[in-house]
């Protein structure tokens, strides 16, 4: 079951995640699953958020660092990176 969003939520994190990410095409995992509508729980974003990184260093992706008002600093992932698992993170 999808767990929906409020907008008011949606707002903050996209306006904290604009400021840090300048732009860019990195999103953190927690802005990628509120921009299609969804939470992710803390356990999942974990274990998601871990994986995610062994992958991308695997591959030799680069990532960036990006503040986040729920847990600091975490990692923000190419976009065409995150839409390529799609599939996983919404299992």
């Amino acid at each position: 079951m999808a767990v929906r969003v409020s907008d008011k939520a949606l707002q903050r994190v996209l306006l904290q995640d604009a400021k840090n990410e300048k732009g860019g095409k990195y999103m953190s995992l927690h802005k990628y699953f509120l921009e299609h509508g969804r939470a992710v729980p803390v356990k999942k974003a974990s274990f998601l958020g871990r994986f995610l990184t062994k992958e991308a260093q695997r591959l030799g992706i680069k990532l960036k660092r990006v503040k986040s008002t729920l847990w600091g600093e975490v990692n923000a992932y190419p976009v065409d990176f995150l839409e390529a698992h799609s599939s996983l993170l919404f299992a």
